[in-house]
């Protein structure tokens, strides 16, 4: 089993900072929806780690706020965001023995299909044919993704394991 914990305040302050990027800056710099979501790749980092219900919280906040300002109906991505954080904390539970690992890849790419696969299939759940049309784009979203969480799980998931030990000293 893991024995390491998550550094409460860098995860907060990396959460702001991360769901203000994606609510402002990223979706500017990339075209279309080909663009990295540091959001989900932070919560489920932090799934890894935390062993408690509060990155369910995260998740459903953070779901919640970028479900609102997504511009479609409510809800497609909060139901996203919390069915993937609780799979990957299912998996990081059952199957992850060693943070750091090959199973550490495919834990993070398979969640990120699956909230890819969630979210796609909740968006066009009005029009089915939609979804038929649409596999490329889904492929193509996926597949990027999946290589952004990639290469960003493992630095994350060091920046949040990371403790500061504060040495004080008793002058005399």
């Amino acid at each position: 089993m893991l024995k390491q914990n998550i550094n409460n305040y860098t995860f907060i302050i990396l959460l702001t900072f991360f769901l203000f990027l994606q609510l402002t800056l990223i979706p500017q710099l990339f075209f279309d929806a080909i663009h990295p979501n540091l959001v989900l790749t932070l919560l489920i980092a932090a799934s890894f780690l935390s062993r408690s219900a509060n990155v369910l919280s995260a998740a459903f906040f953070c779901g919640s706020v970028l479900d609102i300002f997504s511009g479609i109906y409510f809800g497609p991505m909060l139901i996203s965001f919390l069915l993937t954080i609780f799979i990957s904390s299912y998996f990081g539970c059952r199957f992850l023995k060693e943070l750091f690992s090959i199973r550490l890849f495919l834990i993070s790419i398979a969640t990120v299909l699956f909230y890819n696969s969630v979210y796609f299939i909740l968006i066009n759940i009005n029009n089915l044919d939609k979804i038929i049309n649409n596999c490329k784009a889904f492929f193509s979203i996926s597949i990027s993704e999946m290589i952004y969480t990639a290469l960003l799980i493992v630095p994350l998931l060091l920046i949040l394991s990371f403790k500061i030990n504060i040495v004080k000293t008793n002058e005399k």
